[in-house]
C-alpha cells in the first residue's frame, strides 16, 4: 500500500496547513483537519545580545532566517538586494542559520561577484534567533515551497513586516 493510500485510510488525518491537505488530495475529506502550529516567543528570548548584526544605521535592515539551502531562496534575496541598491535604496541583508557548505560557497561567490559584501552578511546558527529578528526592519521568506512558514509567524509575533513568496502554505 502506498503512503497516500495509507493516509487516506486513516480514521483521523491532521495536516499543518490547508496547502498540505489540498496537496494530499484531502479537500472535502471529512476526517482531515488542518491544525496550525502554536508558537510562543518568551520574553527572555527577546533579551538584547551583544552581537551586532547590522552595521549601517541608515539602512533598511532585512533578515532571512533558516537553513541555508537552495529551496529557501536566499539567492533570490541576494538578487533583490542588488536590485534595491541599483535603485539607490540603502539596504542591508543578514542571512542567518546553518547551511550546507557547498551551497554556502555558491552564495558567497554570488555576493562577491555582485560586489555586495558591504550589504550582505552571513551569520551561523544560534538557538535563539530573536535578538537578530529584533535588529531587523523586515523579515524575508523566500521559500520555493513550504508547508507552513514558522519564520513568518515569528516575524509577525515580533511585529515585523514580512515579505514572503506566494507559494505553498505561505499564503
Amino acid at each position: 500500500m502506498e503512503v497516500l493510500q495509507l493516509i487516506k485510510a486513516s480514521t483521523l488525518i491532521f495536516t499543518n496547513s490547508d496547502f498540505v491537505r489540498n496537496a494530499l488530495g484531502l479537500t472535502g475529506c471529512g476526517n482531515a483537519f488542518t491544525i496550525y502550529s502554536h508558537i510562543d516567543i518568551f520574553p527572555e528570548a527577546l533579551q538584547e545580545e551583544n552581537e551586532t548584526y547590522f552595521f549601517r544605521q541608515s539602512a533598511t535592515k532585512l533578515i532571512i532566517v533558516g537553513t541555508v539551502t537552495e529551496s529557501k531562496g536566499q539567492v533570490d534575496a541576494i538578487y533583490a538586494v542588488k536590485r534595491l541598491i541599483e535603485k539607490k535604496y540603502d539596504v542591508e541583508l543578514v542571512i542567518k542559520d546553518p547551511s550546507y557548505p557547498g551551497y554556502m560557497g555558491n552564495l558567497n561567490k554570488t555576493v562577491a561577484e555582485e560586489s555586495l559584501e558591504s550589504s550582505i552578511k552571513f551569520f551561523g546558527f544560534d538557538p535563539n534567533p530573536y535578538p537578530a529578528f529584533n535588529q531587523a526592519d523586515i523579515v524575508l521568506v523566500c521559500l520555493r515551497n513550504e508547508a507552513f512558514g514558522f519564520v513568518i509567524v515569528e516575524g509577525m509575533l515580533l511585529k515585523k513586516p514580512v515579505i514572503g513568496t506566494n507559494i505553498g502554505g505561505i499564503p
